[in-house]
């Protein structure tokens, strides 16, 4: 395959989190994604989560310790990665062959419940949020929450912020019922940005195909997560033909227009196996 015919575009990766926690830099480094792995592409524009688990006791604290990092290796590189945040931006990365870099946040714990550490953030470059992760917070409650809830009132402030603000609302993690509240109160298409098809494979991390559907007719994007264990039943004989299986199901359910790639790249043990 030649490479340098793609644009890619990928809305997630926990890249951020290993390279601070192993001391290792953006240009060149062991995990997925690198400045060295991405320039091998026409384009690349990479969506850069900032991840706070549900453990950790200052999120705000712990999210600007990353934000830190993060800006730091954009200023040390900064001659072979750009900022990206806004769609003119993204116009002029692609248009350019450049290698682009969206903030994101992974986990609404880490506004504290205080909207004006979303204003802060935002301010900061960051163009997402994920609103939840597995477990419950301020915002809403996670997949992995036993009849998990919907949104709480701070919840709908944060949806109906970002939408003033143009931020992605990312529904990956969310209950299914906090999908729906999320859907009914968002006045913007929202995305899924590293999720795939329950019908598939059955994990509780997928989205059924009435989501799948609902977030299309919203103008919504789901992004193919490459994680073994939401690809197959059986995660260690996965491969590419579990991807087009989602894939093609994606697509009958929600349309091309509905997909896209959220790799989830060193968020995980180790790449999927070609």
């Amino acid at each position: 395959m030649n490479e340098k015919q793609y644009c890619v575009i990928d809305g997630h990766c926990d890249t951020v989190c290993e390279l601070m926690k192993r001391g290792e830099n953006l240009e060149q480094n062991d995990l997925c994604v690198s400045l060295l792995s991405m320039k091998k592409y026409k384009s690349y524009i990479q969506f850069f989560a900032l991840f706070v688990n549900d453990e950790t006791e200052t999120p705000f604290q712990r999210v600007n310790e990353l934000l830190r990092f993060y800006q730091n290796q954009l200023t040390q590189f900064q001659k072979e990665i750009v900022p990206v945040r806004s769609a003119c931006d993204f116009e002029a990365v692609l248009s350019k062959g450049q290698i682009g870099a969206m903030l994101t946040l992974e986990n609404g714990r880490s506004l504290e419940g205080n909207i004006k550490n979303l204003y802060f953030l935002y301010e900061q470059g960051a163009r997402a949020l994920g609103l939840t992760w597995n477990g419950a917070n301020e915002l809403c409650d996670g997949i992995g929450v036993e009849e998990g809830g919907g949104l709480t009132a701070f919840g709908r402030e944060v949806v109906s912020t970002m939408n003033e603000l143009g931020m992605i609302v990312d529904v990956s993690h969310i209950s299914e019922r906090g999908f729906w509240d999320v859907l009914r109160e968002s006045k913007q298409p929202v995305m899924a940005t590293h999720s795939n098809s329950k019908t598939i494979c059955g994990h509780k991390r997928n989205l059924t195909d009435e989501q799948i559907r609902a977030l299309s007719e919203k103008g919504g994007v789901m992004g193919l997560n490459l994680y073994p264990d939401f690809l197959a039943y059986d995660a260690k004989t996965v491969g590419w033909e579990d991807c087009i299986r989602h894939i093609k199901q994606i697509i009958s359910v929600g349309g091309e227009d509905c997909i896209a790639l959220g790799s989830d790249f060193d968020g995980f043990p180790q790449p999927m196996p070609v």
